[in-house]
């Protein structure tokens, strides 16, 4: 008994030597986040977003259930605009992220995804520029429009199995140095990795339809690995021509595979 009070006292004197913010900062972690707001859309589901005055919250962790209604989607710009916002946890159950969710929330640098996650609207995380990664559940189809325009400390991301559109500004501006594009992907549409000044490598699968503009601005660009043929490429770049030539691939090695 005394062995146990004593490690008790020990543990007390070390926590009193830490900074307040930091032991505040990591019981956080720990803890649900309230008064966040909702609305009911049906069998017992809601949508969350931050309530209104939650405007310099810094650590957001949504629980399951808010009221007896199991949280399955952040609204449109549910989080957006945040200046202080680093870090925030959905629950497992959250399938749909809303148009510019978390639009131009500067200091994000964390988001923890659930698996089951398959819809993340058109801007969802646009300009938010300290987010240093994000993991992407199988079941996602599509990567709308500017979904990570301008995150520009993002320096990696994995991109599911199951994805097959890649949409205009998805990725623009992001911190990637390589890049696989999954085997399922069909369609990448006009400047989706344009201005990726890292970016150094690409794989493209053969199935791949490449818009005009992909790889604009992508100025450390040396090699594209193309899953298809010389021919199958070559007829590509015609296609997207539109009588303006694309001079993305100017100095850049194209290896293909077939």
């Amino acid at each position: 008994m005394k062995k146990i009070i004593s490690f008790i006292l020990i543990l007390i004197c070390l926590t009193s030597l830490c900074s307040c913010d930091r032991v505040k900062e990591v019981i956080s972690q720990f803890e649900y986040t309230e008064g966040l707001s909702t609305y009911v859309i049906e069998d017992d589901q809601c949508i969350v977003s931050v309530g209104e005055d939650m405007r310099d919250i810094e650590v957001v962790n949504v629980p399951r259930e808010i009221d007896g209604n199991r949280v399955v989607a952040v609204d449109k710009r549910g989080f957006a605009f945040l200046d202080n916002l680093r870090s925030v946890r959905l629950p497992k159950g959250v399938y749909h992220i809303g148009d510019e969710a978390f639009m131009y929330s500067f200091s994000l640098e964390t988001v923890e995804l659930p698996a089951g996650v398959t819809h993340i609207g058109r801007g969802a995380f646009s300009v938010c520029r300290a987010l240093k990664s994000i993991s992407l559940s199988e079941g996602l189809l599509r990567i709308e429009e500017r979904t990570f325009y301008f995150c520009e400390s993002l320096t990696e991301i994995n991109l599911p199995r199951s994805l097959t559109y890649i949409g205009t500004n998805a990725f623009t501006c992001c911190g990637f140095t390589e890049l696989t594009i999954p085997e399922g992907v069909t369609f990448i549409d006009e400047y989706a990795f344009s201005g990726c000044e890292s970016l150094t490598t690409v794989y493209i699968p053969e199935g791949a339809r490449v818009c005009r503009y992909v790889f604009n601005g992508c100025d450390a660009l040396e090699r594209v690995v193309y899953g298809g043929s010389e021919e199958q490429w070559e007829a590509m770049m015609r296609d997207n021509s539109y009588g303006d030539e694309d001079k993305s691939y100017v100095n850049v090695e194209i290896i293909f595979e077939k």
